[in-house]
């Protein structure tokens, strides 16, 4: 009886006009197969166009190699691969199986890379609000926000009776001398203090903060946009807004009691509580 279940040959859905199988029997090698699954999961979930749509791109046509999609889906890769420094990707431009996850096995031009290197996508990521001699990607960062909701709300079939919010911040370690560091207390080194909002598992919101901010502070407008965006679909869903004590401002619970959104945070200790 055969112990051995194995196949010799794996095939994928083609991509880029050619067929796509796994072997192993040696040849060009990538460490890096599984990319095709989280290719085939952004296919379906669309989140590659979808994430390139909130940027306008004022570049000329005529000199542009990467469209903006075709960078975004690169970037998307290659943290979901881990790779999270831009300068990984002056190797990864050259990966056959990084190409055909990101839709280009081959430049537009000649001597020139199927994908892009770092200081192209940095453009993209240090894209602002309107365009300058340098920066020709603008960011439709209202959209990029909006954006995480929907995705969330269009993985259900059908609004639910009741949601919770969880708000957190967490800390996000810097080595060397980053702009915007700043010594927190609590965690006992240099870090960033992003904000995060979830619901379940689903990432609603995450903003980029300093350390030397208050835990609290611009939550209010990340949960009003949340909670208004949600109540404009889901019109009848009740809403609970959880997090532990450095959320629990007066701004924000008032706000939450005068427009109908639950709440439960932490307390910190102190005299009148414990009395």
């Amino acid at each position: 009886m055969q112990t051995q279940c194995s196949a010799s040959a794996y095939d994928f859905p083609a991509s880029c006009g050619r067929r796509v199988v796994a072997r192993f029997d040696g040849g060009r090698m990538s460490s890096d197969g599984g990319v095709i699954l989280v290719k085939q999961a952004d296919d379906i979930l669309g989140l590659s166009r979808r994430f390139a749509a909130c940027f306008r791109d004022k570049r000329h046509p005529g000199f542009v190699e990467y469209r903006v999609e075709d960078l975004v889906r690169q970037r998307i890769m290659g943290l979901a691969l881990g790779y999270e420094d831009l300068n990984d990707h002056d190797a990864l431009r050259h990966d056959l199986i990084f190409g055909l996850a990101s839709g280009r096995l081959s430049g537009g031009r000649a001597n020139c890379a199927a994908l892009a290197g770092k200081s192209t996508l940095n453009r993209l990521e240090r894209s602002g609000h309107k365009a300058d001699r340098y920066c020709r990607i603008i960011a439709d960062h209202e959209a990029l926000a909006e954006l995480f909701v929907t995705l969330y709300m269009d993985r259900h079939d059908r609004a639910p009776a009741r949601i919770v919010l969880d708000v957190d911040a967490t800390d996000d370690r810097i080595h060397g001398h980053q702009e915007g560091r700043a010594f927190h207390g609590y965690y006992g080194h240099n870090c960033y203090l992003p904000l995060y909002i979830f619901c379940g598992d689903h990432l609603l919101s995450a903003t980029l903060r300093t350390a030397d901010r208050d835990p609290g502070k611009e939550v209010l407008a990340d949960i009003r946009r949340i909670v208004q965006q949600i109540r404009n679909r889901w019109p009848r869903v009740r809403i609970l807004v959880r997090g532990d004590s450095g959320f629990a401002r007066d701004s924000l619970m008032t706000w939450c009691e005068d427009n109908h959104v639950d709440f439960l945070f932490g307390l910190a200790g102190n005299t009148r509580l414990y009395d």
